[in-house]
C-alpha cells in the first residue's frame, strides 16, 4: 500500500520488483533447494514467490487509482492524511487487492506441483513423480503411468518421425 502511496518509495523500489518478478517460481527451484533444503520451506517460499509480486502489483495499481474527487472530498469535509488514507484509498484499492489474490491463487497452484516434483518429500507432485518412477520398474503400475504421460513407456499418442527413434513401429503392443 505504501508503494502506491509514496512516490520516492515506488521510484526506489519499482525497478527492483520489475527484475524480479520475472523470474517464474520453477527457475526459482535450485535456489529454494539450496537456501531452504528439500521440505516444506522451500515449498512455501516458492508459493511465496510465485504470489507476492502478483499482490503486490495490484495493490499498487489499486492505491494508484484511488479517485482523486473521493480524495479531495474527505480532506475537504476535514479529513487528515491517515483517515484519508484508511477510508478512502483503502476502500477504494479492495477490488485490486482481491484481483490480485484470485490471480495470485491461480500462479500458487501452478507453481507449486513442479516444486513438489523436485523438492519436497510430500505433496501431489512428489507422489506424481514417484508413481511414474515406479511404473518403469513395475509392468503392473504400466497401464496408470500410461495414462500419467503417455511418452514414459515408449509410446506417444501422435506419431513422431523416426529419426527420434519412437516411430509407430517400435511402439510396444499390449495385447
Amino acid at each position: 500500500m505504501l508503494l502506491g502511496r509514496i512516490r520516492l518509495l515506488h521510484d526506489l523500489l519499482d525497478p527492483i520488483m520489475e527484475l524480479l518478478r520475472y523470474l517464474s517460481p520453477t527457475a526459482m527451484i535450485p535456489i529454494a533447494v539450496i537456501w531452504f533444503g528439500i521440505g516444506e520451506m522451500s515449498k512455501y517460499f516458492l508459493i511465496f514467490w510465485g504470489t507476492f509480486f502478483i499482490v503486490l502489483i495490484n495493490t499498487t495499481a489499486g492505491v494508484w487509482r484511488a479517485p482523486v474527487t473521493r480524495q479531495r472530498a474527505a480532506e475537504c469535509l476535514g479529513a487528515n492524511h491517515l483517515q484519508i488514507f484508511v477510508l478512502v484509498v483503502i476502500p477504494s484499492a479492495v477490488p485490486y487487492i482481491v484481483t490480485g489474490m484470485r490471480v495470485a491463487m491461480a500462479s500458487s497452484f501452478m507453481s507449486i506441483i513442479p516444486a513438489e516434483i523436485l523438492a519436497a518429500d510430500s505433496g501431489i507432485g512428489y507422489l506424481l513423480q514417484k508413481i511414474l518412477d515406479a511404473a518403469a520398474d513395475q509392468p503392473h503400475l504400466r497401464g496408470a503411468a500410461d495414462d500419467l504421460h503417455p511418452r514414459l513407456c515408449g509410446r506417444s499418442p501422435v506419431p513422431l518421425p523416426s529419426s527420434t527413434g519412437c516411430s509407430p513401429a517400435t511402439w510396444p503392443t499390449s495385447r
